[in-house]
């Protein structure tokens, strides 16, 4: 895939230097190849701002992030026991000033069971009416979050391209965590383009638990196939909920494992739950490719990652 600009360089070159002579932009001329250099400048400039803030003093290490972490849990078990301990309270309190009323409410109820329990024989009781239940409102367990889209199309080989194969594979991830009982959030679910900041904001509105992004890769010169999982290496859960997906997808599908790693992608340092970065696999691999634009191999990667999250959440399925 075509990465952010702050972070993706590896030995086997910049991935940016691929755009000059990729064939599928060959048709939109100059103008397209300004914009996308444009595109690649603002993701830079706003990389190179975001790390100077925290060299200004805003960036927490990986020891400081931990230690942030642990203070909100503890504000929010505050809050929780403080809430509780309230109500309590306001339920003594009312007990208190009223338990002479509380006594006659029992009484009546008492008594209207026992008029119910001798008229029901002839059936000329009237039956209460049955009170609505109010639903629970449900916490988001999982973002899913399919990579690029729109005119950032990502990596591709002529007509195969890696949007499109991350959203297929994410909404049949997501109609499987869902029928296993998961609250599911999706950052896209339309061919659009969305900032990777605004996707890890997506996934901490949520509060969710756990938050997945997919990817294909590409490898410009060389031989290269297999699955792979980043996560960002100052998160331990992260390491774990990757390990999980990893062995479960090479289960369902018999790719080549590839490993976990650790990398500083936005979408993984900026979130505040688990959260991992899947290589579905490399679309410069002929066999691979083939596979990736299979609806029966998608079904087969979905699973993977569905029964990784669960395993992770703790639910059987």
């Amino acid at each position: 895939m075509r990465r952010d600009v702050d972070i993706y360089s590896y030995g086997y070159g910049s991935f940016r230097d691929r755009d000059r002579g990729d064939s599928i932009y060959s048709s939109y001329g100059r103008s397209r190849e300004r914009e996308r250099r444009r595109e690649d400048e603002e993701e830079r400039l706003r990389t190179e701002a975001y790390r100077r803030r925290k060299a200004a003093g805003a960036r927490h290490s990986h020891r400081g992030r931990r230690a942030l972490l642990r203070r909100r849990r503890r504000r929010r078990r505050r809050i929780r026991i403080a809430v509780t301990l309230g109500a309590y309270l306001l339920l003594l309190a009312a007990a208190g000033a009223g338990i002479y009323g509380i006594s006659r409410g029992i009484r009546a109820v008492v008594q209207t069971f026992s008029t119910a329990e001798d008229d029901g024989a002839d059936g000329t009781a009237e039956s209460a009416a049955p009170q609505a239940s109010v639903p629970e409102e449900k916490t988001v367990q999982v973002v899913l979050d399919a990579g690029h889209g729109g005119r950032d199309q990502g990596t591709s080989y002529q007509d195969v391209l890696e949007k499109d194969i991350n959203l297929a594979v994410a909404k049949k991830t997501q109609e499987l965590l869902e029928q296993a009982g998961c609250t599911v959030q999706m950052t896209r679910d339309t061919d659009v383009k969305i900032d990777n900041y605004e996707r890890a904001a997506i996934a901490n509105r949520a509060e969710a638990q756990v938050f997945v992004s997919v990817h294909c890769n590409f490898l410009e010169s060389g031989e290269a196939d297999g699955i792979e999982i980043y996560y960002d290496g100052g998160k331990t859960e992260s390491g774990s909920l990757a390990s999980r997906i990893l062995r479960e997808m090479i289960a369902e599908t018999g790719a080549r494992d590839r490993g976990v790693k650790t990398e500083d992608f936005i979408v993984t340092r900026e979130t505040e739950m688990a959260s991992v970065l899947i290589e579905l696999g490399y679309l410069s691999d002929s066999q691979e490719r083939q596979n990736l634009a299979s609806s029966a191999y998608q079904e087969k990667l979905a699973q993977g990652i569905a029964q990784g999250v669960l395993s992770y959440l703790g639910i059987k399925i």
